[in-house]
C-alpha cells in the first residue's frame, strides 16, 4: 500500500492546527532558531556524493547481480569505458572486481561498513574523494573513489594507486 497519500494527509492536518502566534514566535524567536540549526546542518556539503558511493557499493559492487546502469550514470563515460574494457567475461559487464577487496572466497557477509569524505588537503586528485569501507565476503577494503563534477572519474587503492594500475 502507497503510504505516501496518508503522510501527505498527516502533515497538512499537522500544518493546519496548532496556535498560529505559537508558530509565529518560533520562526521569530532566536531561541527557536538555534534549537532547528542541529536539524539544518544534517545535509552535509556534497552529501550526494556520499550516498553515491554508499549506492554504487551496495547496488553495484557487491551486489550479486550489479546494476551497471546505476555506476554508468554516476560516473564518467572514460571510467565506465575503463571498467568495460577491464571486463574479460562473455557478455556485456563491467569490470566491478577491481573495486573490492581481491578476495577470491570467503564466508562472511558484503556490505558497505561506512563511507566518508576526505578533508580537502587529502584529495590528490578531482573535486572531493570519498573512502568506502565494506566488507567482502567478511573480508574487510577500502576503496578511495574520485569525484569530478559530481561523477566518480577514479578509483583508487589503499596504497593511493588506481584500480586500473594494480590489475
Amino acid at each position: 500500500m502507497n503510504k505516501l497519500p496518508i503522510l501527505i494527509s498527516l502533515l497538512l492536518l499537522a500544518s493546519c492546527g496548532g496556535n498560529k502566534e505559537t508558530a509565529t514566535q518560533a520562526e521569530t524567536s532566536p531561541a527557536a532558531s538555534e534549537e532547528q540549526a542541529p536539524e539544518d546542518t544534517v545535509v552535509k556539503d556534497n552529501f550526494v556524493e556520499e550516498m553515491i558511493a554508499a549506492d554504487l557499493y551496495s547496488r553495484t559492487v557487491l551486489a550479486d547481480n550489479p546494476d551497471y546502469e546505476f555506476l554508468r550514470r554516476n560516473c564518467t563515460a572514460q571510467f565506465a569505458d575503463r571498467l568495460a574494457a577491464a571486463y574479460d567475461m562473455d557478455g556485456d559487464g563491467l569490470a566491478v572486481w577491481l573495486l573490492r577487496s581481491g578476495a577470491q572466497d570467503g564466508d562472511g557477509e558484503s556490505r558497505v561498513v561506512h563511507v566518508s569524505r576526505l578533508p580537502e588537503d587529502e584529495v590528490l586528485i578531482g573535486d572531493a574523494a570519498i573512502r568506502v569501507d565494506f566488507l567482502d565476503m567478511g573480508n574487510e577494503g577500502f576503496v578511495i573513489l574520485c569525484f569530478e563534477d559530481g561523477k566518480i572519474f577514479e578509483a583508487m587503492t589503499p596504497d593511493g594507486i588506481s584500480v586500473f594500475d594494480a590489475m
